[in-house]
């Protein structure tokens, strides 16, 4: 990370096009299947991890597992409605539903714990940006996480059903006390209703750390990982991915980087003069989704160097969709009604590349009075 940061500190606070310093591969790959690795770098990583840190994030990453895998497993289920499941085996049903929502806000409140304590492990490391940056890689496995359980959330509102069903039931039925009578039901909804809570949890997270007098950096890190990651999937730096997947897994980390400066920086992303091409990532994005015709897709392309699955390239094409409306509703500056200046430059900045919804969401506070 030194290399980068030395790198803006040289070119100061306008933050001038420095994308070919950017061009870093960070391999998502290999932090994901444990291979891949240095001895001599994974301990100089591990040894600014304490013992403690590493194994509150490493029960993190494994709860975060079955956490998705029962989301996963929840939106193929033909019983999601409760009320159609036979009396006998509602109770099993509620207690693994409300079990796994419990353990959902487990991961909201320990993310709360763990990014501060990432960033600012990268903001005072003063090693140079290695291709297998440990640090980076677990803050950006965080962030995909996040993303990849609101994205599920979202289509998941019967759990939503179960926590009300569940309250309704305490009062007329004893099983349902002895099971549930010792849960906040009531936190657990709160948390649930959120639009997007452990993106949420993130924000918010990063929010107070760099709130800390002590921090001089404050965006430096976001905006560098964002670029890296922009880098990696505008270059042949994506070909080196032996998984499709992965490449999904880099955009949702681009994205969450991006509304993560959008939301701590006081201008937000939609500005003329941020340091993030907002330009480059509704591209990237579009690209993928197939939405830009005139220059094809990346999924092709990457169907033609890794000979990867079909399926798995309409499935990166479908994320790349729902990637381009949770820039457009989970900003923070494109919402407040008195930016009508800066938010006249996204609606140039993107009229001829078919951004027509996120334009006309634009359109709607230009139009506003002041």
């Amino acid at each position: 990370m030194g290399n980068i940061l030395n790198t803006l500190k040289i070119c100061g606070s306008g933050y001038p096009e420095i994308e070919e310093d950017f061009l870093v591969f960070l391999d998502f790959e290999g932090i994901q299947l444990g291979q891949n690795r240095d001895v001599d770098e994974m301990e100089t990583d591990q040894e600014a991890l304490s013992e403690d840190f590493s194994s509150r994030l490493q029960q993190f990453l494994f709860d975060s597992e079955g956490v998705l895998a029962f989301m996963r497993t929840y939106q193929t289920s033909p019983n999601k409605n409760i009320q159609q499941i036979a009396d006998n085996n509602v109770l099993e049903v509620l207690k693994v539903r409300i079990f796994e929502l419990q353990r959902s806000l487990s991961l909201s409140d320990e993310i709360e714990n763990l990014v501060p304590a990432l960033l600012n492990l990268l903001l005072t490391s003063t090693d140079a940006l290695r291709e297998n940056n440990e640090i980076l890689l677990q803050f950006g496995r965080i962030l995909d996480i996040a993303m990849q359980y609101d994205e599920m959330k979202l289509a998941s509102p019967g759990l939503q059903n179960d926590i009300s069903f569940v309250k309704r039931q305490l009062v007329v039925r004893d099983d349902f006390g002895e099971t549930f009578g010792g849960i906040n039901l009531d936190k657990l909804a709160f948390f649930y209703i959120k639009p997007a809570p452990l993106l949420q949890s993130v924000i918010e997270s990063s929010t107070n750390f760099f709130k800390n007098p002590d921090q001089n950096k404050p965006l430096d890190i976001v905006v560098s990982f964002c670029k890296i990651c922009i880098g990696i999937l505008s270059t042949d730096l994506r070909s080196k991915f032996q998984r499709a997947g992965t490449v999904g897994l880099v955009q949702r980390v681009m994205v969450a980087t991006a509304l993560l400066y959008d939301h701590l920086s006081s201008t937000g992303l939609f500005v003329k003069d941020c340091p993030i091409n907002v330009k480059k990532i509704v591209n990237i994005l579009q690209l993928e989704a197939g939405l830009n015709n005139r220059r094809g897709s990346f999924g092709s392309k990457d169907q033609e160097l890794n000979k990867v699955d079909r399926t798995s390239i309409q499935e990166v094409q479908i994320q790349a969709k729902n990637l381009l409306n949770v820039l457009r509703y989970s900003n923070k500056h494109l919402k407040v009604k008195n930016l009508r200046t800066f938010l006249f430059y996204p609606l140039r900045y993107w009229r001829g590349h078919h951004s027509v919804v996120l334009l006309k969401y634009c359109e709607c506070y230009i139009r506003s009075p002041a």
